[in-house]
């Protein structure tokens, strides 16, 4: 599948396809600049706030796992256009991947997937690295890449004393109304629709 997509990609922009590889300090700036703009454009970011964002603690970040030697950042270029990225960490064996995106003009070519099998043709290359962690979240094709999954649940605890106890109560009940509500536009193919809007969205 992964090799279709590549195929059908490199046919689409006449074999004009890079893969750069990004892990010293000197190639941060250059990495996160084009990150942050793929990012920006990502489901994700319009909908959550939550992607790569270009600031100074993100630079920190990245300046002291390149300087411990365990930064690792890919772009995928088509036609000299940044379309997709990855972020991650080589540590102990494992590279932790730990943001992605693409643009979404780009989706129906597979570039997400194309850079996926070029990252892992770079990290049997590089040698040592037995395993891939897609890290926390869900979806269809994290289920149909990967060979081992693993349950992770966030817990919070309140009092059950005075008015923390009715704080978690609420929190418990908007929990419950949320999956529900979830499940429902789900049923109803309306949260794929929600979806495409948001990544259509200027």
């Amino acid at each position: 599948d992964l090799r279709r997509n590549e195929r059908k990609l490199l046919k689409h922009v006449d074999e004009k396809v890079e893969c750069r590889i990004y892990a010293q300090r000197n190639e941060i700036e250059a990495f996160i600049s084009l990150a942050a703009e793929i990012s920006d454009k990502t489901y994700q970011t319009k909908a959550f706030g939550a992607g790569v964002k270009k600031d100074e603690h993100t630079l920190a970040l990245l300046n002291s796992a390149a300087k411990l030697g365990i930064f690792r950042g890919y772009l995928l270029f088509c036609n000299g256009t940044a379309t997709a990225f990855m972020l991650g960490y080589v540590h102990d064996k494992t590279y932790y991947s730990e943001f992605i995106g693409y643009l979404p003009d780009w989706k129906e070519w597979g570039v997400g997937n194309t850079l996926h099998l070029h990252v892992m043709k770079d990290l049997a290359a590089l040698g040592g690295v037995t395993s891939f962690d897609f890290m926390y979240g869900d979806n269809p094709n994290k289920a149909r890449l990967a060979t081992q999954s693993r349950l992770e649940q966030n817990i919070i605890m309140f009092s059950q004393k005075g008015f923390n106890r009715w704080v978690g109560k609420v929190y418990r009940a908007s929990l419950q109304l949320s999956a529900f509500g979830k499940e429902k536009l789900e049923s109803l193919g309306v949260a794929q629709k929600l979806k495409n809007r948001i990544r259509s969205a200027q």
